[in-house]
This record gives structure tokens, C-alpha cells and sequence, in this order.
């Protein structure tokens, strides 16, 4: 009569799911103090424990120093990166000191009245204003926008400017006199669109255009200025060279302490990562141990485990009870079933077999003995293994057996002897409670 099946296994462990989880906790819990146990030996109380200690002082130095020489390396990566892109993209740096290409534009600025004693200062704020706006970030943004073929910060180092009493002087220099030229309109265009805005903080003044001028120059201090940073990115560079070297170094003499120096019972790994593969295989072990455990005990026992079984060996089941839950479908409706099967049968009364002796069952047959006779009809309790030759007898001849299962309690070798004696007398198994 026994069949496995996993989803009666499956079943089986739902059932007991409150004290599967405990087990599965206290397996992840017992790993996981392996894991501790196996990740810090030197915790317990040994004569190596002082050898274990300075094994790992010692190696967590030589992490340090590997962790602070790769932080460096990053650091002048980006640094070397960042100044080979200047160096390969900047207009500046392209340039030749010696033929450079510059546009000079002149202003003069005058206030209302020259003659004032306060006229100075006047005209040294306003240049001041002017001259900030030009070789600000924001024109030279504007200007890249327009021009679509340099970046903002590129152009800026292109410009610069000079003031001398009520002059302000804007000098553009680049390899090619048609890109400075063109730069230099931008400038005007763009000075006299400010000339409001300064004008609204600072009062009326008059701005005029007093020299556009185009020359081919030499300026040794373009060349001093790309030298600087030629140099700086050579200084990067060995840098980056000097923290690698360091870098091979210090794991390669990391590598030949751990070897040469390393105490018994050091695990190879980290701490932590030996606590958390051993609170890995603990949660894998959770899973699988209790199902194996539950696997081979529900093959080995030779009990019922619940309505399943007697489902899975074509028994109907009219009923389950359990302490919890209670009866399902209730015991009355159970009754009444039990009446409709006996009217259809033509039969007046009902012989229950009990298939184990325990309490639930007395209390189970006693209830439903009581709501049958409510029904109208007679029943007949057989106590398990206390059954008279008369009551076999009448039992045959009446042709109907009704059984009561206990899960845990009862086992196949009950079940299997009375579907065989009915199968044998041509007695109808009208079905089955179960009490789980």
C-alpha cells in the first residue's frame, strides 16, 4: 500500500514547517560557529595563539600598505590621464613660440566727466569689470559653443588682457590667424553686449574700439609654460612608474612571508570569507539535511503519515480531524453523508473499525456514533484486534466498513490486513477518517 511521492513528502514537511525552520536555523547557527571556529583559530586557547596573532598583525601591515599604494596608483592614473589629454588636445600647447599668430583689440573707456577727481576709479571699475568677464569661464564657454570646434577651457587660455589707465587691451593668440581673428570678433561682439550689464551696476561710460590689430609674434614664456607642462606629465608618469614597482614589491614580499612564516591552523582565506562560505554550506545543509531526514524516515516507518497515502491507495477519505483545525468537512456533514450512502446501499447499519487503540480515535468513533443514531441509524464500533467471530461474520453479510487512521499511529500492515479481509468478503470500504 505504501507509494512515495514527493509531493506527499513535500506535504509532510509543511506540516512540520515550524519545527523544520528550527532546524534549519540551528544548522546555519552550528556552521557558522564552524566557520568562526576554522576563521579564528588563534581566539582559542593554544601555545600558538601568540605565533597566529603576529602572523596576521603582520599580514594585515602588508594589506595596508598594498591597499594605500593602489589608492596611489589610481590617484596618479587619473592625474596622468588628465594631463596627456591636455597635452595631446590644448590649442596652447600646440602652439609654436616662435611664429604664434595674435590679435590685439584696444578699448578706450571714458565716463561722463573726465575731469573729476573721482574719474579713476570710475573707469578702474569698470575695466575691472570688463577685463573679468573676458578671461572668465563664461565667454570663453559662450564663444567654444558658437565656434563648435574647441572646448571652453581650451579657449580661455587663449585670451588674456592688460589695463593701463582708461585702455583695456584683449590679446588672442593661435597657431592660425584666421581662427584668432575670428575669436577676436567673438570678443567684440560679445564686450559690447556686456557693456549694458556693467552700465546698470556701475553707471553710463562711453566704449570704443581704438585698435583690431593682427601680428605674427615669438613669446618665449608660451614655451617656458609648455615645457612646465611637459614636465608635469613626465612627473606624473614616474610617479605612477615608482608606486607600481612598489606595488609588485610589496605583494611579492607579502607572498613569500605568508609561505615562509605561516603558523599551523591558518586558514588561507580571509576571516570573513571563511565565515560566510560556512554560513553558505549551513543554509544549503538547512535545506537539504532536514528533507534527506525527513526522506528517509518517512521511506523506513512503517505509519501513516496523513490522507495522502490512503488517497494515493484509491482509499476515499469521508473526513479529517485534527486538534487544531478541528474536523473537515464536519462530523455531521460526515453523517449525513455516511446516511445518503447507506440509504442508496439499503442498508440500516454501519460498522466502524478502528485501526489503533489511542484516544483521538475513541473520541472520534464516540462523536460520530453519536451524530449517525441522530441520523436514524445503527453503528457498531470494532476496536482494534478485539473483533468476535460474530462480528466478522455480520459484518460480511452486512457488506460495508467505514475505517478510522490515525497519522503516527497507525501503520500499513493495519491498513493493508482490512482492505485485504474486505477486498477478500466482498465488504465495501465506504471510506476513511483520518486524524492528523
Amino acid at each position: 500500500m505504501k507509494s512515495i511521492y514527493m509531493r506527499n513528502l513535500w506535504i509532510g514537511l509543511m506540516k512540520n514547517k515550524k519545527r523544520v525552520i528550527i532546524a534549519w536555523l540551528v544548522i546555519i547557527a552550528l556552521f557558522c560557529s564552524l566557520g568562526v571556529v576554522k576563521a579564528y583559530p588563534e581566539k582559542l586557547s593554544s601555545p600558538e595563539s601568540s605565533e597566529v596573532e603576529e602572523y596576521n598583525a603582520a599580514l594585515q601591515k602588508y594589506d595596508d600598505t598594498i591597499q594605500e599604494v593602489q589608492n596611489n596608483i589610481e590617484l596618479c592614473q587619473e592625474q596622468v590621464d588628465k594631463q596627456q589629454k591636455y597635452c595631446d588636445e590644448s590649442i596652447y600647447m600646440q602652439l609654436d613660440p616662435s611664429n604664434i599668430q595674435k590679435v590685439t583689440i584696444q578699448y578706450m573707456v571714458r565716463v561722463n566727466d573726465m575731469n573729476s577727481s573721482n574719474a579713476l576709479n570710475e573707469i578702474s571699475y569698470i575695466t575691472n569689470a570688463l577685463m573679468n568677464y573676458v578671461v572668465g569661464d563664461g565667454m570663453a564657454s559662450e564663444i567654444a559653443g558658437e565656434l563648435g570646434d574647441t572646448s571652453g577651457e581650451y579657449l580661455r587660455e587663449l585670451i588674456s588682457c592688460q589695463v593701463s589707465g582708461n585702455i583695456l587691451k584683449i590679446y588672442v593668440i593661435h597657431s592660425d590667424m584666421d581662427q584668432a581673428k575670428a575669436i577676436g570678433e567673438k570678443i567684440e561682439a560679445k564686450v559690447d553686449a556686456y557693456k549694458n550689464t556693467v552700465e546698470n551696476e556701475l553707471g553710463s561710460f562711453t566704449l570704443s574700439v581704438v585698435e583690431f590689430s593682427e601680428a605674427t609674434v615669438a613669446d618665449i614664456s608660451v614655451q617656458d609654460k609648455q615645457n612646465a607642462n611637459l614636465n608635469n606629465l613626465k612627473n606624473y608618469q614616474s610617479s605612477l612608474t615608482d608606486h607600481k614597482t612598489k606595488l609588485v614589491s610589496q605583494q611579492s614580499v607579502k607572498k613569500n612571508y605568508s609561505t615562509q612564516y605561516k603558523p599551523d591552523g591558518v586558514t588561507s582565506t580571509s576571516p570573513k570569507k571563511t565565515i560566510v562560505e560556512y554560513g553558505a554550506l549551513g543554509v544549503i545543509a538547512g535545506i537539504v539535511l532536514p528533507f534527506v531526514i525527513y526522506a528517509l524516515w518517512y521511506t523506513m516507518s512503517g505509519r501513516v503519515k496523513g490522507k495522502e497515502e490512503l488517497l494515493a491507495a484509491d482509499v476515499n477519505v469521508l473526513a479529517t480531524y485534527s486538534e487544531k483545525k478541528g474536523y473537515e468537512p464536519s462530523i455531521a456533514r460526515t453523517a449525513l453523508d455516511l446516511k445518503l450512502l447507506a440509504e442508496k446501499n439499503e442498508k440500516e447499519k454501519l460498522w466502524v473499525k478502528c485501526l489503533g487503540n489511542s484516544k483521538n480515535i475513541t473520541k472520534v468513533t464516540d462523536e460520530l456514533k453519536e451524530d449517525i443514531l441522530k441520523q436514524g441509524l445503527t453503528m457498531e464500533i470494532l476496536e482494534d484486534g478485539k473483533e468476535t467471530i460474530d462480528q466478522l461474520q455480520n459484518i460480511v453479510e452486512n457488506g460495508n466498513m467505514i475505517l478510522v487512521a490515525e497519522a503516527g499511529t497507525t501503520n500499513y500492515t493495519q491498513v493493508e490486513e482490512q482492505l485485504q479481509f474486505c477486498e477478500r468478503f466482498n465488504v465495501s470500504v465506504w471510506g476513511c477518517i483520518v486524524i492528523e
